[in-house]
């Protein structure tokens, strides 16, 4: 479970990520290859909005607040952890609930479930400007149990 002391920092996008919440799930969907395929799809998602590797960043203060770069445009907002959620509010209006945040040592999960993550994509390619994001209901079905994000990884404290 991550705090805002573990969260304080900078961080750069480096990678889709899937997390599974069981060891059954995981062994049901074949394991790595699904989620290596599961991935591939995200990634082409999260690429429509300018979320790829060098062009996107978050930074979270100790006091709440947090900026997030993508492709050199600049979204800010606040934020707050409860549990293992973390809530973030762009420009003090649109709440985006992420499901799970793990800080492990130089790495930042952060992951939701599909529905969760679609709207995230709507909201960033909304306040980034980009449009080219169109639904996507079929990013990767309905599997419970199963949550997708991205990859972060520390820069600086």
């Amino acid at each position: 479970m991550a705090t805002i002391e573990d969260l304080a920092g900078d961080w750069a996008y480096t990678e889709p990520a899937v997390v599974f919440m069981s060891d059954n799930l995981l062994k049901k969907a074949g394991g790595k290859l699904m989620a290596s395929a599961i991935e591939k799809k995200i990634e082409t998602q999260l690429n429509k909005v300018g979320i790829k590797k060098g062009a996107m960043s978050m930074n979270f203060t100790t006091k709440g607040t947090f900026t997030q770069t993508i492709g050199g445009r600049k979204l800010s907002g606040t934020f707050t952890i409860k549990g293992q959620q973390v809530v973030l509010k762009y420009a003090g209006q649109v709440k985006q609930l992420v499901g799970t945040t793990q800080v492990d040592g130089n790495d930042l999960l952060i992951v939701m479930d599909a529905s969760k993550l679609l709207t995230y994509l709507k909201t960033i390619g909304a306040y980034s400007g980009n449009t080219s994001l169109k639904t996507a209901t079929s990013l990767i079905g309905s599997m419970n149990g199963m949550l997708c994000g991205m990859r972060l990884n520390r820069v600086s404290k």
